[in-house]
């Protein structure tokens, strides 16, 4: 057990346990610091606790498609485990360590697990709330609390692990998490479409969406953002992956069906190999390769049929503001990037749900509803009826 410049580092459970019982004030939750400007300020006097010093893999079963680990582990180091042992995370989590300054590779599993943080697989192959099998934490009341186990069957009851998961350590601290894993394909690669107006970029990723040609990530890159990563112009990515004949058969199919989509346009389409493929993606997911490090940050989620209409809006309001954007998860995701400050009041009236990463609004998170807050409140006070773990960090009420 190490307290160093008032930071609380536990090395082990137990230690974790204790400290929480003992604190007379509140915490602030830390893995890796890549997201500690994300959300609202800390409580007033708020000690941090980080749990960096609980990481480390546990086992890691290729067999049974399960990894267990620490919540300090850096994913970095995670992810290049499985990868020698010809798996991965069967989430995409990113590393938005670059957005605010950050060291690369800071971002640890248990920053992924309490923001439920996942690439642009989400909307194909889900997030961390879908592949967490098992975690044991702390509530504010110093409790131990195990749920979950290494498989799937084992859940029992209350589900713990999506309670946990998107928690941002208000309701416990993990202690320790195992997850499922996938194994690496044989293939990746990315479909490149470019000569389509932008509506049409984003109706060509709805319309593979919706084909039977699973793909595995969609995204539409605005001309500034598709410059960044070394194109001349507006770009829509389409990765799949699997056994090279199946990949061949279907990234010819899902040209096929653009051209469809847009006949008599200047459709044009080639594709990236597997190693481009795989520094596109994780430019991509990272956001700072594309965005940069921006004054204001937007996460916005309309419905994949909005986005075009969102994306114009956004471009007709912020002009002149250093506007970036790009649209992931098939268009079910938007990034909206300024060298400006804009407020959710700015955003009022336009589709989807907001999130600020980047700003200081007094609500970066979705504002609840009566009833949401209600039960979210009730939640917390069970799990935390001291207010210890990160209070104010969602909202001001708890």
């Amino acid at each position: 057990m190490t307290q160093t410049n008032h930071v609380l580092r536990p090395s082990s459970a137990e230690e974790l346990q204790a400290m929480v019982a003992a604190a007379d004030g509140p915490l602030t939750i830390e893995g890796g610091g890549s997201k500690a400007a994300w959300g609202r300020a800390p409580a007033a006097g708020a000690q941090i606790l980080t749990t960096a010093g609980l990481a480390g893999i546990d086992f890691f079963y290729p067999a049974e498609m399960v990894v267990q680990c620490g919540p300090g582990t850096k994913l970095a180091d995670l992810e290049s485990e499985l990868a020698a042992g010809g798996h991965r995370l069967a989430f995409d989590p990113p590393d938005y360590a670059g957005l605010f300054g950050k060291p690369e590779a800071s971002a640890t599993v248990g920053g992924a697990i309490a923001a439920n943080l996942a690439g642009s697989r989400r909307a194909y192959r889900g997030g961390p709330r879908d592949h967490l099998l098992g975690v044991h934490f702390v509530n504010g009341q110093g409790e131990a609390i195990k749920s979950g186990g290494r498989v799937m069957k084992n859940v029992s009851g209350y589900d713990l692990c999506k309670l946990m998961t998107g928690s941002w350590g208000t309701l416990g601290v993990l202690s320790q998490v195992t997850l499922k894993t996938a194994p690496l394909m044989e293939l990746r690669r990315t479909v490149v479409v470019q000569g389509l107006s932008e509506a049409q970029h984003l109706a060509a990723l709805i319309a593979v969406s919706r084909s039977p040609y699973d793909p595995v990530a969609a995204a539409y890159l605005p001309t500034s953002a598709a410059a960044r990563l070394g194109f001349d112009d507006a770009v829509s990515l389409i990765e799949i992956e699997g056994l090279e004949p199946s990949v061949a058969y279907r990234s010819e199919k899902i040209a096929e069906l653009l051209a469809k989509q847009v006949p008599g346009q200047g459709l044009s389409w080639s594709h990236l190999d597997q190693e481009q493929s795989a520094a596109i993606w994780r430019s991509i997911k990272n956001l700072a390769p594309v965005l940069g490090q921006p004054e204001c940050l937007w996460r916005i989620k309309p419905k994949p049929s909005e986005a075009a209409a969102l994306m114009a809006q956004l471009r007709a309001r912020y002009e002149g503001c250093g506007l970036k954007m790009l649209a992931d998860w098939g268009g079910n995701l938007v990034w909206l990037a300024s060298d400006q400050a804009i407020t959710r009041a700015d955003l009022e009236g336009l589709p989807g749900q907001k999130t600020q990463l980047i700003g200081s609004d007094d609500q970066p998170f979705e504002p609840l509803g009566p009833l949401q807050a209600e039960l979210q409140g009730g939640i917390k006070r069970a799990f935390d009826p001291e207010g210890r773990l990160n209070p104010l960090r969602l909202y001001s009420d708890f």
